[in-house]
């Protein structure tokens, strides 16, 4: 299992981005079943809606803040089990995952 770089949750099925020497990564196109982050479509439309280079990092952030907006949705809450009987991630359980969000990796300072 994998962290979603975005939200924090510590089930996804595939790594994420896998980085290689050159610059050069691939991303998952998988989608995170928290925060419904799609790797390689989402980063790529934060970008060009902001119509200039960012980081990987600066469009986790910018997805993480929209989502936080509205009420920290779940996208798809089959994988939280009984846990969750709402359709938003309780305060307690987003703040638990945003520790396990490890940026400082300096692969995720790549450019969009």
């Amino acid at each position: 299992m994998y962290i979603c770089p975005v939200c924090g949750y510590n089930k996804l099925e595939e790594e994420p981005y896998k980085f290689f020497d050159d610059g050069i990564f691939n991303a998952s196109f998988e989608i995170c079943s928290c925060c419904g982050f799609q790797f390689g479509f989402d980063d790529d439309n934060i970008a060009s809606q902001h119509k200039k280079k960012i980081t990987l990092k600066e469009a986790h952030r910018i997805y993480f803040d929209n989502w936080e907006k509205k009420g920290h949705k779940i996208f798809s809450k089959i994988k939280f089990g009984d846990r969750i009987i709402t359709d938003y991630l309780p305060g307690k359980l987003v703040e638990i995952q945003k520790e396990n969000i490890i940026l400082n990796n300096d692969d995720y300072n790549q450019i969009i």
